[in-house]
């Protein structure tokens, strides 16, 4: 259970400042609709639980995984192996990163498709 409160503590600390600031904005300078604040109130709710949860997953399951990984690459002691596993490994996650299609997606529909165009010539 401590260590479902210091995760929340992080999020707390990272996500807080960030929702207060918009949110005293919300109230202040651009006045929003009271329906519009009580849903970025309950998303900014569920944004700190979802990822209070995520971290807690990674720290339990995904952490010592890769601790242990990098300790037997370290003990190998094969620049070769752990450079290629390195960049195995990077280019995986950048690939599985949803954010990057997300932001190539946005990217494509503010630009009306012509980043993508830009983007398919330049590779050609």
């Amino acid at each position: 259970m401590q260590v479902l409160g210091r995760k929340l503590k992080e999020v707390l600390i990272a996500v807080g400042p960030l929702s207060a600031i918009v949110l005293f904005m919300g109230l202040t300078f651009t006045p929003l609709e009271p329906s519009l604040i009580i849903r970025f109130i309950i998303g900014s709710l569920l944004v700190i639980i979802g990822l209070t949860i995520f971290l807690l997953g990674v720290n339990i399951g995904v952490t010592p995984i890769g601790n242990h990984m990098g300790s037997v690459l370290a003990k190998r002691n094969n620049l070769f192996f752990i450079i290629a596993g390195g960049l195995v490994l990077g280019f995986l996650v950048s690939v599985a990163e949803p954010d990057l299609h997300i932001l190539a997606e946005q990217v494509s529909e503010i630009t009306g498709g012509l980043m993508s165009k830009l983007t398919m010539v330049s590779v050609v």
